[in-house]
């Protein structure tokens, strides 16, 4: 995991003043599957925080419990960048990969969050659905806001190697 994220896990833990999310976030701290699954189960059924439905569906460790928590979020908040970019990405990267429809939600992360590096993701997917045109002005795009970030350069080499243009992909790759 990311050298800092247990910090900022217990630092979250600290101040979140939400009972049903502080245990969500102990159970990851503990690393406690069985405490994440029954709270999963046991989840009240008052609606919850968009927060609360997010992190609870990013801490499954199952990628099919994942993509359902995060389905009723999306549901619940059509509306949240969060909960619309980490269900893309589940649907994308884990098994059965539904790229088609993960693109779907990048979408909407992007459209809520215009400037952000969703642009990259985007790209990529839109690369691996051989939509080469789409990918291309989406990861320009990215690159125009945002020229000193490596994942615009990552896509864009990651979209050249797919065309073929192999150099090109080396520069954008060494760029990144």
């Amino acid at each position: 995991s990311h050298p800092g994220a247990r910090h900022l896990s217990e630092l979250a833990l600290a101040i979140d003043d939400d009972p049903f999310r502080r245990q969500i976030r102990q159970a990851i701290l503990s690393q406690s599957l069985e405490t994440l699954h029954r709270l999963t189960k046991e989840m009240p059924k008052t609606p919850q925080p968009a927060a609360t439905l997010w992190l609870l569906g990013i801490a499954q460790s199952n990628t099919n419990e994942r993509a359902e928590l995060l389905m009723h979020a999306q549901v619940e908040y059509p509306a949240d960048f969060w909960i619309n970019f980490h269900l893309g990405h589940n649907l994308i990267h884990f098994r059965p990969s539904q790229p088609d429809h993960g693109a779907r939600f990048l979408q909407v992360a992007l459209a809520l969050r215009p400037s952000s590096r969703v642009r990259a993701h985007l790209g990529h997917v839109l690369v691996r659905l051989n939509r080469y045109e789409e990918a291309e002005a989406v990861i320009r795009k990215g690159l125009s806001l945002n020229p000193r970030d490596p994942l615009n350069y990552w896509a864009l080499g990651h979209l050249y190697c797919w065309r073929g243009q192999l150099e090109a992909a080396l520069a954008a790759h060494h760029t990144a």
